[in-house]
């Protein structure tokens, strides 16, 4: 694994950022690794995706998650 130290001096986008890292409920050294990906056009490994949508489907716990191959049935036979 690759390291980068970055220096940063703006107070003001480091509180961005952890806000950000707040946000999606990850750290802000997470957070500059997705900006970074996004940036640069480099995919999420397997692993960040299935975290992503666990993280997504875990702000709805008392909730059914729909099957999308359930949707799509359905609208079929409309």
């Amino acid at each position: 694994m690759g390291e980068i130290t970055i220096k940063v001096a703006d107070e003001a986008l480091v509180r961005r950022l952890t806000e950000l890292a707040d946000t999606h409920q990850i750290s802000p050294e997470a957070e500059a690794t997705a900006i970074l990906r996004r940036a640069t056009g480099v995919p999420l490994d397997r692993e960040s995706r299935l975290a992503t949508a666990k993280r997504i489907a875990d702000l709805t716990p008392h909730r059914r998650q729909t099957d999308a191959v359930e949707m799509l049935r359905e609208d079929r036979s409309r």
